[in-house]
């Protein structure tokens, strides 16, 4: 389960803050109202939003791949 396994991460103290730090930005990024193209523009809204989940995701692949169960 991905949500698990980012839990995991999240909460291993050994893993930097400044690592943690990108994963909170990334999550409040896309909830919030305010980014760089607005949500309410159908389909093109939301590319700037997946385009920065799957930076994240590709950040961060090597590493949580340990907490996986």
């Amino acid at each position: 389960n991905h949500l698990k396994a980012l839990k995991n991460y999240m909460l291993d103290k050994d893993v930097s803050w400044a690592k943690k730090s990108v994963v909170v930005a990334a999550i409040l990024y896309f909830i919030a109202p305010l980014d760089a193209v607005p949500d309410f523009a159908p389909l093109v809204g939301y590319l700037d939003d997946i385009g920065v989940i799957a930076w994240v995701v590709r950040y961060l692949s090597l590493e949580i791949t340990a907490y996986y169960d």
